[in-house]
């Protein structure tokens, strides 16, 4: 059960990151987000 939660928490957390990263693509399309930001604010939200 624990773990079934954990995986949902993580499918959230990406599907999250997908709406940031499309959100940031149509306001600047030339900027594109470091992996290593993500990363650590992906660390900070577990």
């Amino acid at each position: 059960m624990a773990l079934l939660y954990a995986f949902f928490r993580h499918i959230l957390a990406i599907f999250r990151f997908i709406a940031i990263a499309m959100n940031r693509k149509i306001a600047s399309p030339n900027k594109k987000i470091p992996y290593k930001i993500f990363q650590k604010q992906n660390l900070n939200s577990l």
